[in-house]
C-alpha cells in the first residue's frame, strides 16, 4: 500500500512539472503574467486565461 502510494505521488509530481516546463516554453515568463490565450478554430473563437489553457 506504501509503495502504491509513494508511486502515485512521484507521478503526480512528475505530471506537475512537465506542465510547469511546458507552460514556461510556450509562454516564457508571460506565463504568469496576466492576459488571455486564444485559439482561432474555423469560425470559433476561444480565448481562455493561459493558466488555464495549460490544464
Amino acid at each position: 500500500m506504501k509503495k502504491r502510494f509513494l508511486k502515485e505521488i512521484y507521478w503526480l509530481i512528475g505530471a506537475i512539472v512537465i506542465t510547469i516546463l511546458l507552460g514556461f516554453s510556450l509562454f516564457g515568463e508571460r506565463l504568469f503574467v496576466g492576459g488571455t490565450f486564444e485559439i482561432q478554430l474555423h469560425d470559433t473563437f476561444l480565448s481562455t486565461p493561459k493558466m488555464v489553457a495549460l490544464l
